[in-house]
């Protein structure tokens, strides 16, 4: 092994720790597995790696491969079969070789080593779930916190080299995982007191973390310190809070009240900012210790405010490079926790929820000092934004229609001052700041808000960062439950041509998205009267947008097919929203339904491909809006429907959309439609019942229910109802897919009694008359019971002489007497619910269009008929045709079945 070089070596255990996953356990896959002599060997081999020489540095690549290789094998046997790990990966650190045989720098390559494969099997142990892993971890954890200790220690008070800081820097990480994840308490270990006083006695290592001239090494060492002390008091809070909080808070506390702390090294302020804010919503009473009191409150306010939220001339300067990605940063600063701006914001806000009154008074003082005063363009832009990141524990403390008119109306409307970039800034926040009170607003402050935004959107020239702002606090003041179409009026026109023309000043295509985003919540909250004027200009803004989309041209800049089809995806949205509220009448607009059916093919023809899905998900969610407004069938229409079969004979991914395009293909064009589309229909959902489970062949034999009933006498669906009618015989599925496929033949029968009685025999009539009467409870809802009662009514007529039909015929009258009683009870007599009459719909979030449904069930199927009459005349009849074995089975019947019997048809 020694004569081998690094390169070779990493190479070799790059391949061994890959093969760990695979063949170290023994498993049902193919791959061969080590058995227990080859495992030791290994092991043993991995472990001497930490003690090769290396002539590449203290990490050699090789060494971070052994170290991972190690933690993965560790996650797997330690520590049935390797007990010894932990002692063998400790002891280059407890010790000290003869420096003239090795030499000092290959002793602390060693130890690197060795530190480096101990950190990684700490964070493979640790992940690990089963309790009597992490019991035997929480074991093993104080022997391995002293040993780290004590070499962390003997290390600290060492001559402090570059290549012992990073050692220090590798001890203190293995150190962090152990306290989070290994001690059930500080007193498992006597040293955890002894690691805080050193920290706190070593300022010079552990608190120049704030100081942009500190080593990088020593400002990891500041972060990590500030990482243990939040580790500590997170998990261990009742006995760090006796011994060190107050004194890491002060330190903290001094750190982020720092003059320059906007220059301070970000990773190190956000672990303080972090530490302080939990403190500070942990202590309950500001008398705990004297950590933070009113005054002291209201002073870090300020600083965080006049420090950490103020613009420095490099943000600004992006503002005026790229406006979007300005906006776009400052959007997306509520997600990024990593950013030190936003860390002070999460602090901000627990300290004014603990001293509410006194904060909230001294910001809004102090905006209207600095909006008076003039000169401080850019601390006004701090304070509204510490404002709206507070709003939640202010907004009650805030008269925010005299605040509006008194301070936010002025800095808006001073378009004037959109010379000063920083005083533009300051219009955008307040534009921003609207949007985030937007749940607290009255109407007569919203419409207020909402004219003077669309005042600002109509500015030439404007600021562009001001204009999606105010899109933004628009789109938040439409989306509020308090919104009605009426607070904009007559105004939605306007507003809907500003935000296009801001889409056409935009080029990135994201910032396009959102902004149309926006045109559709305004349109989803409008309604028929004021956007009826407004439909051409939307019809005419889309064409021109599908066309910019659909030219070859290089203005599109380097963006993806998937970054375009999002830009398609959010002018679905649009028109799929304009449709739903102007109905028929949008597609009469020759420039709109021309752009509506370019957008369902041009997603169609993506299919559902890596870049395409989301597309076609939506562009077949449009199609079916078109189809619901629609009273006829147009050749537009028609043209769609071929697309079809492509779609979905060979992919059922879609198929709930597919069984809805069905029905309303049907209920617009019955006979049209399924006279050029029948044989595609029964073939699909004759594959759709062999393929979907469960609750989804549900969904798919309503949709066949609804078309045979929309084709009574007719053979329709042949080869669905023999695909049901075979589901049957086997008797293999569920009892729930059973009783769909059972339903379904029953439809069938009821509405083409003469095909059902050519088509079956003897045997399949009493294979379904036992299913019928062992599902029992399963034909769920009524409906369904009393489709199974019709149906069999329908056999007697049928095939009168039939002595199976006899003999089945008291637990007919049975499931007819229990049907009876539930629609009696359940639901007013001669009513049936819509949930009932669509079958039970599967799935809530997937519209289906019960009220037509209904309605052609009603009109046209067996549904609607007295089912207590049904059962009347088949007992008449019965008495005609064999008056001598009727009687006899009367009075074979059990008698309290009898008397119900009786009872639910009105006879006694």
């Amino acid at each position: 092994v020694g004569e081998v070089d690094d390169v070779g070596r990493w190479l070799a255990v790059v391949y061994l720790k890959n093969a760990v996953s695979r063949v170290w356990r023994k498993t049902t896959r193919r791959e061969p597995w080590l058995s227990s002599e080859e495992k030791e060997a290994v092991r043993r081999g991995l472990l001497g790696g930490i003690l090769v020489d290396s002539q590449m540095g203290p990490a050699p690549q090789w060494a971070t491969q052994v170290a991972l290789a190690i933690a993965r094998i560790a996650r797997m046997d330690f520590p049935a079969e390797w007990p010894d790990l932990f002692n063998a990966m400790l002891a280059p650190l407890q010790v000290q070789e003869e420096v003239a045989v090795h030499g000092q720098q290959s002793d602390d390559q060693r130890k690197w080593r060795a530190l480096q494969a101990i950190k990684f099997t700490l964070k493979e142990l640790a992940s690990r779930r089963l309790v009597s892993d992490r019991r035997f971890f929480e074991d093993t954890a104080p022997e391995v916190f002293f040993t780290l200790f004590t070499f962390w220690e003997t290390t600290l008070q060492s001559q402090k080299s570059p290549d012992q800081l990073m050692t220090l820097v590798q001890t203190h990480k293995c150190l962090n995982l152990l306290l989070r994840y290994g001690l059930r308490s500080l007193q498992d270990v006597d040293q955890t007191f002894d690691f805080f006083e050193q920290i706190l006695a070593n300022p010079d290592l552990f608190r120049r973390g704030r100081d942009p001239a500190a080593h990088e090494t020593i400002q990891k060492l500041s972060v990590l310190a500030a990482k243990s002390a939040r580790i500590a008091h997170e998990n261990f809070t009742e006995l760090f809070n006796r011994r060190f909080t107050a004194q890491f808070f002060a330190l903290y506390m001094d750190d982020l009240s720092h003059a320059n702390v906007a220059q301070s090294p970000e990773k190190y302020i956000v672990v303080v900012a972090s530490f302080a804010q939990a403190v500070i919503q942990m202590r309950q009473s500001e008398s705990e210790n004297g950590l933070l009191n009113e005054a002291s409150a209201i002073k870090l306010v300020e600083s965080i405010v006049t420090q950490a939220l103020v613009w420095n001339q490099e943000e600004l300067q992006g503002w005026l490079q790229d406006p979007e990605e300005s906006f776009k940063d400052e959007d997306e600063a509520d997600y990024d926790k990593t950013r030190p701006r936003s860390a002070f914001e999460s602090l901000l806000t627990a300290v004014v929820s603990r001293y509410r009154v006194a904060i909230c008074h001294s910001l809004l003082q102090a905006i209207q000092n600095a909006v008076q005063s003039g000169s401080h363009p850019l601390i006004v832009d701090a304070l509204l934004r510490a404002i709206g990141r507070c709003r939640y524990e202010i907004n009650d403390l805030v008269d925010i229609p005299a605040w509006f008119s008194g301070q936010l109306t002025p800095i808006l409307c001073h378009s004037h001052s959109n010379a000063n970039v920083e005083w533009r800034l300051c219009r955008a926040r307040s534009a921003w700041l609207i949007g985030q009170f937007a749940d607290v607003l009255d109407r007569t402050t919203r419409a207020e808000a909402l004219v003077i935004l669309i005042g600002v959107l109509q500015e030439t020239p404007g600021d562009l960062v001001l204009k999606m702002f105010a899109a933004q606090s628009i789109q938040y003041l439409v989306d509020d439950v308090a919104f009605i179409p009426h607070d904009l009026g007559e105004l939605i026109g306007t507003l809907l041509s500003s935000i296009f023309a801001l889409v056409r000043d935009c080029s990135a295509l994201d910032t396009r998205v959102r902004l149309l985003g926006t045109v559709a919540l305004v349109i989803k909250r409008s309604n028929l009267e004021y956007l009826s004027p407004a439909t051409a200009m939307i019809s005419h803004t889309v064409a021109e947008l599908l066309r910019w989309c659909s030219s070859p041209g290089d203005d599109k800049g380097t963006k993806s097919r998937g970054a375009i089809n999002m830009l398609l995806i959010a002018i679905v949205d649009v028109l799929k929203n304009l449709v739903e509220i102007c109905r028929e009448r949008a597609l009469q607009d020759q420039v709109l339904e021309a752009s509506v059916m370019s957008l369902i093919g041009m997603g169609t023809e993506m299919g559902s491909g890596t870049d395409g899905s989301f597309l076609l998900e939506d562009s077949l969610d449009l199609w079916i809006t078109v189809l619901r407004v629609s009273s006829t069938l147009t050749n537009s229409l028609m043209t769609l429907a071929g697309r079809m079969p492509m779609l979905f004979e060979n992919d059922l991914s879609n198929i709930k959309q597919a069984l809805l395009l069905v029905e309303l293909y049907c209920v617009v064009g019955a006979s049209t439609y399924m006279a050029a589309y029948g044989n595609f229909v029964d073939v699909l959902i004759s594959g759709a019942m062999r393929t979907a489970r469960d609750r989804g062949v549900i969904a798919v034999t309503e949709t066949a229910e609804f078309i045979v009933t929309m084709f009574p006498g007719e053979p329709i669906l042949p080869l669905s109802v023999q695909t049901a009618l075979a589901i049957l015989l086997e008797n293999k599925e569920t009892d729930m897919v059973l009783a769909s496929s059972l339903c379904l033949c029953c439809r069938f029968a009821i509405s083409n009694p003469q095909s059902w009685a050519t088509a079956v025999d003897e045997k399949v009539l009493k294979t379904i008359s036992e299913h019928i009467f062992s599902k029992g409870d399963d034909l769920y809802p009524a409906y369904r019971k009393k489709l199974a009662v019709l149906y069999l009514v329908q056999i007697w007529r049928l095939f009168p002489l039939s002595s199976h039909m006899w003999e089945n015929a008291p637990q007919l009258f049975d499931l007819a007497t229990q049907t009876i009683f539930e629609l009696d009870h359940v639901h007013p007599p001669g009513r049936e619910s819509l949930d009932e009459e669509s079958g039970g719909n599967l799935d809530d979030s997937e519209p289906r269009d019960v009220s037509r449904r209904q309605q052609v069930l009603a009109s046209q199927g067996a549904i609607s008929t007295n089912i207590r009459q049904v059962m009347l005349d088949l007992v008449h009849f019965m008495e005609q045709s064999n008056s001598s074995r009727y009687h006899e089975l009367v009075i074979k019947m059990d008698p309290t079945s009898a008397a119900q019997f009786q009872k639910a048809l009105g006879l006694g």
